[in-house]
């Protein structure tokens, strides 16, 4: 087995710093669409989990906590 064809580490982490600007923009926004997506599931997960709860309660309890109740 010859070692010739492999790619050096150091050539593959200069490929993910000489992205195009354009190639970062859209992956930070498609990162961002995915939090929010994620975020989104989350709470509708609570809302809709074993035990239905209505959407404004979810907001309600992840808004306005109250330690003492």
């Amino acid at each position: 087995m010859s070692n010739d064809t492999l790619t050096p580490p150091a050539a593959i982490e200069a490929a993910g710093r000489a992205a195009p600007p354009v190639a970062r923009a859209r992956r930070r926004v498609g990162v961002v669409c995915l939090v929010v997506l994620l975020a989104g599931l989350v709470v509708l997960g609570i809302a809709v989990g074993a035990n239905p709860v209505p959407l404004n309660a979810v907001w309600t309890a992840l808004t306005r906590f109250d330690p003492s109740t």
